[in-house]
């Protein structure tokens, strides 16, 4: 369309040219670094958790993953954003940073919304594991073979890390708990669980009822931890005889098919 008055036209160009000339730039919000987001964790300022709020949807993740830390141990005003951010979360090891810190924040009454987001990733998984042997050791041992069978053999050490603290926090809970993560433990696993729940050669009920449990297994490198874990005859103690422990370990040990045997084949029999 053709200006039917030239002079009009210039003069109204040249008006809007001078007001945007004279508009204030648009001011780019400043990009946030994981050092910055550290910082936040000592400040009281109100300008934190608008910034914290920001940091957590950060196209970077090592900003979302850091600021989810800093939200969950001093920054609690802003577990609505933290939570928010957990339901869309794409990077793994974020995802599990969001869990720890949702669990820290809201306890058990956080389960309904983080469970399902949890399930989504190894990483996280484990994180909402390790928080449940710690608090929950009964509800930990009964998702045991579920949550095996979603983590995989990815993660061994973290979810052996797991049974230990949930062993150990509740006691009782060993004798369901520990047997079930025997069917599913390598024998450096299973050896390394055995040292960490039982640290010390005293004998416990419990105790003493997963070793059996361990004694009659079917899989070799089970029975080879035992017998790793268990070796002189002044540790083999029970609640109940001295004895108990003694004679079945040299049965099997003096059997014509002894179990040294088996023990070679321990690092490649499942």
């Amino acid at each position: 369309m053709r200006c039917s008055k030239p002079a009009t036209c210039r003069l109204a160009i040249l008006v809007l040219l001078a007001a945007c000339a004279a508009a204030p730039p648009v001011k780019a919000q400043a990009v946030i670094t994981p050092g910055a987001v550290a910082l936040l964790a000592n400040s009281t300022e109100p300008s934190a958790a608008q910034m914290l709020r920001r940091a957590l949807v950060d196209a970077n993740p090592d900003v979302r993953r850091l600021a989810a830390r800093v939200v969950s141990v001093t920054h609690p005003e802003v577990a609505g954003a933290l939570v928010a951010q957990l339901r869309v979360e794409q990077d793994i090891d974020t995802r599990a940073e969001l869990v720890r810190g949702a669990m820290l924040l809201g306890g058990a009454n956080a389960l309904p919304v983080v469970l399902p987001e949890a399930e989504k990733a190894g990483p996280a998984l484990l994180a909402l594991a390790q928080w449940m042997a710690r608090n929950q050791p009964a509800a930990f041992a009964a998702r045991l073979d579920e949550w095996s069978e979603k983590v995989g053999t990815d993660y061994p050490d973290e979810l052996r890390d797991a049974v230990v603290i949930a062993a150990r926090q509740q006691p009782a809970t060993q004798v369901e708990l520990l047997p079930r993560w025997m069917q599913q433990a390598g024998a450096g696993a299973w050896f390394d669980t055995l040292v960490g729940v039982y640290p010390t050669a005293a004998a416990t009920a419990e105790r003493d009822t997963v070793l059996a449990a361990a004694l009659s297994s079917a899989r070799p490198s089970i029975t080879c931890s035992w017998i790793s874990f268990m070796p002189a005859g002044a540790r083999m103690r029970t609640t109940s005889s001295p004895y108990w422990y003694r004679s079945p370990v040299t049965a099997v040990l003096s059997a014509p098919n002894s179990t040294a045997g088996a023990c070679r084949m321990a690092a490649r029999t499942p």
